[in-house]
């Protein structure tokens, strides 16, 4: 059963193989080849006119396009007995891709008998004048004089002129009847058939006056200075003249003077700061402006060393400077009445609260921080904003141990609630912090596995199956972080006499002291366990599974836990052999491996032991049967 069901996907497989084809044959039939370029996938092709046969692999496409004054009138495919019609851009460009063998059939035109259109342009100098159709974007050629300019009737109607000059045109009239504005340095033209077009691009030797009318007094006050010809006025009077081509831009005082209207002829110009124009004729600007008002309110400060304000936005970096201890009046302008309130580097704000306005609680209106710890606050009239502020004391620490940082390969981050960055190092990190930097939030991609670990408890991602945690740290936590391999457990245990337990403290993960060595504790692996003397006199021998280790230059006998490890720690030997155990006074019975048999035993206790020998009260005894 097994052969048949290989053989039948062989046969599948070897069918598909069989029908698949990567190229198809394309037959392409041209009306006149001389009209058209064709590409098979945008590689160039001899075409006659008639037909054309291609090969064209999978995913390929044939490229038609008209060449210079001649325009696609169709194109369409058949495949089988369908038969589709294919889009033409533009008239001249028309892309097919081909998914089966098909025959295309192009026909083309010239473009002088789809052109029964035409216009009259009459040019001063044609060297300043561009004219573009519109739909197909096909450039004319003007001469000075008259030109006579065929289009497309409802293709072809919209043209535009450009000027070379980046100036605009002294004028551009239609029909002896309407003039053209420019847009710039362009005018659009909506043309019908039999218009004519005068254009003058040159400027009279003319002298032209130019107006400025003010809704108001205050309305001047906005207003900083006009330049003309690149050249600024010294003074500015409700009347001047300027010779017909120049230019003449106006600058407004927007920080101070917010502008209701301003016009050219009656026509409201784009503009934000300033406004430029070519003069043509007589001019009339009309401006209508009110120059800001100000805001007024108090800013209390506990500690201004511990925040920086900054006129709107922060990152606008305009600092209101000379702030003191307690109330501080702030004047704002209408245009902008926002302040920001943002602690310093080893500071934080404990609260920024409106005390003079009161929420439907009767509560101070407090404001909240925004990601970046920043406070942005309205300042209305008589607002009173009191800021609680503080020095940063980071008194508690934590132990971060990461296995190898290398694996997260494309980031690895650990940031406190603040958004500030830890560095943070392969191994063991002491991370010193405050209760405010909580939650810490960890983060990293690309490790091929993702383990963190709070004192010994596994910690869940905020999303499920992401890698990046929110943990908060209370003072003397161990955090692990493994990302190139999952952690094993080890056994950490003890042979030592009593005695020798009472000389030393153990410490794990750098922080965290072993209360009851003798009972042994399970840690992960790369986890760093350390034998500290608390008697400086005791002298000690410390070996970890039968290989004895020194002591550092803290004094202390540090190692690492890759594997179950036995920690013998001896004292020197007290060279009384054979203590007759009726000598002894009660206490806990050791063997030689340092293993507690008995506790708080008695001489008839010690005597009913196997015969052997044992530690007792720190000495030697042999019991003998």
């Amino acid at each position: 059963m097994r052969k048949n069901y290989f053989f039948s996907v062989l046969l599948m497989l070897c069918m598909t193989v069989f029908v698949a084809k990567a190229d198809y044959t394309v037959k392409v039939n041209i009306d006149d080849a001389s009209r058209v370029k064709l590409q098979v996938s945008y590689v160039d092709q001899e075409i006659q006119t008639g037909e054309n046969t291609f090969t064209v692999g999978e995913y390929g496409s044939i490229n038609i396009s008209a060449t210079d004054g001649n325009f696609l009138k169709s194109v369409t495919r058949k495949v089988e007995d369908t038969q589709s019609s294919e889009y033409i851009s533009n008239l001249t460009q028309c892309n097919v891709y081909i998914s089966a063998d098909c025959e295309i059939n192009v026909t083309s035109v010239n473009a002088d008998e789809m052109r029964t259109g035409s216009i009259t342009v009459n040019v001063d100098k044609a060297e300043n004048v561009q004219l573009m159709r519109g739909y197909t974007y096909s450039y004319v050629t003007l001469n000075d004089g008259e030109n006579v300019v065929k289009f497309i009737p409802e293709k072809e109607n919209q043209m535009q002129l450009l000027s070379t000059t980046s100036k605009p045109f002294y004028k551009v009239i239609q029909n002896n009847v309407t003039e053209i504005a420019a847009s710039g340095s362009y005018y659009n033209l909506n043309v019908n058939d039999g218009d004519v077009f005068e254009v003058t691009t040159e400027f009279p030797d003319i002298d032209v006056p130019v107006h400025f009318t003010y809704a108001n007094d205050e309305s001047k006050g906005a207003i900083t200075s006009v330049v003309v010809n690149d050249n600024a006025l010294e003074e500015l009077s409700d009347d001047i003249s300027v010779k017909a081509g120049s230019s003449l831009s106006i600058y407004f005082d927007a920080n101070n003077y917010k502008i209701n209207t301003f016009t050219e002829n009656g026509v409201k110009p784009y503009m934000s700061t300033s406004h430029s124009t070519t003069i043509a004729s007589e001019t009339t600007f009309y401006l209508d402006a009110h120059k800001y008002a100000t805001v007024k309110g108090t800013l209390v400060l506990d500690n201004p060393d511990n925040v920086t304000v900054y006129r709107g936005q922060s990152y606008n970096n305009d600092i209101i400077s000379g702030l003191a201890t307690g109330e501080n009046e702030i004047e704002m302008s209408e245009i902008n009445t926002y302040i920001a309130i943002k602690p310093n580097s080893g500071c934080f704000i404990t609260s920024v609260t409106d005390t003079k306005n009161v929420d439907g609680e009767g509560n101070p209106i407090a404001y909240t921080p925004d990601h970046n710890g920043c406070y942005n606050v309205e300042v209305k009239e008589g607002i009173v904003i009191t800021v609680v502020s503080g020095a940063i004391d980071r008194n508690q620490t934590a132990m971060v141990y990461v296995d190898d940082k290398a694996a997260a390969i494309y980031y690895f981050s650990f940031i406190r609630s603040d958004r500030s960055e830890v560095e943070i190092a392969n191994g063991y990190n002491e991370v010193k912090f405050y209760d405010g930097d909580n939650p810490f939030q960890f983060g990293w991609a690309g490790s091929p596995v993702n383990n963190i670990f709070q004192n010994g408890v596994a910690v869940d991602p905020q999303y499920s199956g992401g890698s990046t945690y929110l943990v908060t740290l209370a003072d003397g936590d161990v955090v692990k972080i493994y990302l190139a391999a999952d952690p094993v457990n080890y056994n950490v245990t003890f042979t030592a006499t009593e005695d020798a337990l009472s000389k030393v403290g153990v410490i794990r993960d750098r922080i965290v002291a072993v209360a009851n060595p003798a009972e042994g504790f399970s840690v992960t692996n790369g986890t760093e366990v350390a034998i500290v003397p608390n008697d400086t006199e005791a002298e000690l021998t410390v070996s970890v599974n039968d290989a004895e280790i020194e002591a550092g230059e803290d004094g202390n006998y540090t190692f690492i836990v890759n594997a179950d490890s036995n920690v013998a720690i001896t004292l020197p030997s007290t060279g009384i052999e054979g203590v007759n155990v009726d000598a002894q006074a009660n206490g806990n019975v050791y063997n030689t491996q340092g293993v507690l048999v008995m506790k708080n035993a008695d001489a008839a206790k010690v005597n009913a032991l196997p015969a052997g020998i044992y530690l007792m009260n720190g000495k030697k005894i042999v019991v003998r049967k």
